[in-house]
């Protein structure tokens, strides 16, 4: 039976009943009297539980264990399974690496040689262009030298102070005339050196045509060469990326891998060992698994931890109650009990009475409970009325400031409305008188540029243009005063607003506070106070009469009536008491003596174990 399954109540009654009826009448007196749980039967109850206990966290364990090692087991297939399809992967992966090493190995040797022809090709075009440039420049010095060899021979023929003048004749016909110039005609030899100057010039300026062509197709040509360096270097660059990458792999990743996976073989053939062997240290489990496995088991012992240490206050909270309701029970049957007819009256008037003993004692625990709830709510009320009072002054603080902070606000509001609206007077009468002068302007330049000398237009028109313009800009210097004006106003005229908000707000929570809340916690607390005594009243009314039921059970005596019996008419009836003997009685006389129950009292009572 599983510690889950037992019927504790039942178990309970159980060994009460057993014992009860194996107990004398002076021992059944002392327990009723004691008030609390019979120590035979908790002792025998927690050698029980703790037979149960202990057998069934033996058998989690074991099921843990079990469970654990088949999950082991799995996993471990599981996990070859995974490293041989790694294996292959990876002795593929060596192979098509090694391919790739090889194949990129070869393209980089051939790129290590395109590159520096590549940078050959590049470098003669570049040697080209610098030698055409040359030319270029030389050419560009012969034509400078023919401008100026040309220039020194124009110069001879050109007017100057040392020449002789030209004629100047004047006609009487005309008014004005310009004088007339008579150049000095050339010599032959300059005219040839001329000519000779502009044939060379033509054919210099042709070949430089033909060199900034050629320098321009020579440019396209270092710029395409350039580009496919810059390819072979990027692929190089690539392919060296990749050898490294290629190498790391073949040289370090696949055997790190390989080195792994013959670890987790050699592991998983010792765990496999184990199992094969008998293994009370469970080398069977991974390191990860055994761990998983302990605090599984911790979880299970904790659970029934728990639930013994549950079943065990189960069996303190309603032993003893529990023995007077079988002992009542008992002595209202015929069932056996080591007491004789007056001894059984007496227990059953001590019963009688801790029954009432154990009622009113229900009731005082529930008075307490009350008592306590009452102090708890008691205090708690006393906080909420402190911060409900202290938020009451606070807002009784703050209305003063916040209808002072509206006034001033106000006055400033009547200060803005005026300044906007002087602003828009201002802008207004700017635009007005802007927009006057400006049409003036233009329509006195049209009318006095026809009647009016020139200059005097001209001023005017300037004057009432500049008069427009600064106008114009007072008026839009008005205009942004009377916007800044109106957001300002905009803005006071919120805070107003919300100043005015938050004084209503407040001023409904203070009446709030001041004729509900505040009344209403003051009566709660008052009540409670007045609870507080009623309930310890009453408490320590049922203690005294507890104390009294006590008193009086204890005051029970067996005897003989003495009516009944005159042999006995000398002795109260109420008060005999037997002769006790001066020595405690043995521990193996039957009033002490318990036989052990069994461990499944359904077997020998019928009573069922399970809810």
């Amino acid at each position: 039976m599983a510690l889950s399954e037992i019927m504790i109540h039942d178990v309970l009654k159980f060994q009460l009943n057993k014992v009860i009826c194996e107990t004398s009448y002076g021992n059944l007196r002392h327990y009723l009297l004691e008030r609390a749980p019979l120590s035979a039967v908790t002792e025998v109850i927690d050698s029980f539980l703790n037979e149960h206990y202990y057998h069934d966290k033996q058998t989690i364990t074991q099921q843990l264990i079990h469970a654990a090692c088949d999950a082991q087991k799995i996993l471990d297939a599981e996990d070859a399974s995974k490293d041989a399809q790694e294996n292959e992967r990876d002795n593929q992966l060596r192979i098509d690496y090694n391919e790739e090493f090889y194949t990129q190995k070869s393209k980089l040797a051939q790129l290590e040689t395109a590159i520096p022809l590549q940078m050959n090709y590049k470098a003669q075009f570049e040697s080209q262009v610098s030698e055409y440039k040359i030319n270029l420049n030389q050419i560009e010095q012969a034509l400078e030298s023919i401008k100026q060899r040309r220039g020194i021979i124009q110069s001879r023929y050109h007017l100057n102070p040392g020449i002789p003048q030209p004629n100047v004749h004047a006609h009487p016909q005309m008014v004005v005339h310009g004088p007339v110039v008579h150049s000095v005609v050339m010599s032959i030899q300059d005219q040839v050196t001329l000519e000779q100057l502009a044939l060379e010039e033509g054919r210099l300026t042709g070949e430089r045509q033909r060199l900034n062509q050629l320098i321009t197709l020579k440019k396209q040509d270092i710029s395409r060469e350039g580009q496919q360096l810059n390819t072979l270097q990027r692929e190089k660059k690539q392919a060296e990326e990749r050898v490294q990458y290629l190498m790391k792999e073949l040289d370090d990743e696949l055997p790190e891998r390989a080195q792994q996976r013959e670890i987790r073989h050699q592991e998983r053939l010792a765990r496999e060992h184990a199992r094969q062997t008998d293994d009370p240290n469970l080398l069977q489990l991974a390191h990860k698994t055994k761990e998983e496995l302990n605090k599984n088991i911790e979880a299970k012992i904790k659970q029934l931890d728990d639930l013994k240490a549950q079943l065990r206050q189960t069996v303190v909270a309603h032993g003893y109650s529990m023995f007077v309701t079988q002992l009542d029970e008992i002595l209202r049957s015929d069932a056996f009990l080591k007491a004789d007819y007056h001894e059984r009256d007496a227990l059953k008037s001590i019963t009688s009475i801790m029954k009432n003993y154990l009622e009113i004692n229900s009731q005082e625990q529930e008075l307490i409970q009350r008592l306590d709830n009452v102090k708890n709510t008691l205090q708690q009320q006393q906080k909420n009325l402190v911060s409900k009072t202290a938020q009451l002054k606070d807002y009784g603080c703050s209305e003063p400031q916040l209808i002072e902070k509206n006034k001033t606000l106000t006055n400033q509001k009547i200060q803005l409305q005026g300044d906007s609206q002087s602003a828009a007077l201002a802008r207004d009468l700017m635009f007005g008188v802007s927009f006057v002068c400006g049409a003036t302007a233009l329509v006195g330049g049209v009318v006095f540029g026809t009647i009016v000398f020139a200059p005097l237009n001209i001023i005017l028109v300037t004057a009432l243009a500049l008069v427009s313009l600064v106008t114009l800009t007072a008026g839009i210097v008005y205009n942004s005063k009377q916007t800044d004006a109106d957001y300002q106003l905009k803005q006071n005229t919120l805070m107003i607003a919300a100043n005015q908000s938050l004084l209503t707000k407040n001023g409904k929570e203070a009446e709030q506070l001041r004729e509900h809340t505040i009344p209403k916690l003051k009566r709660s607390i008052e009540e409670a106070r007045g609870t507080i005594p009623q309930l310890e009243a009453q408490i320590k009314q049922k203690s005294d009469a507890k104390q009294q039921l006590l008193v009086k059970a204890q005051n029970v005596r067996w005897g003989f009536s003495g009516g009944s019996l005159p042999f006995f008419n000398g002795v109260s009836a109420g008060h005999f008491e037997p002769v006790k003997p001066s020595a405690p009685p043995a521990p193996n006389s039957p009033e002490h003596e318990v036989e052990p129950f069994s461990l499944y009292p359904s077997i020998s009572t019928g009573f069922s174990l399970r809810h």
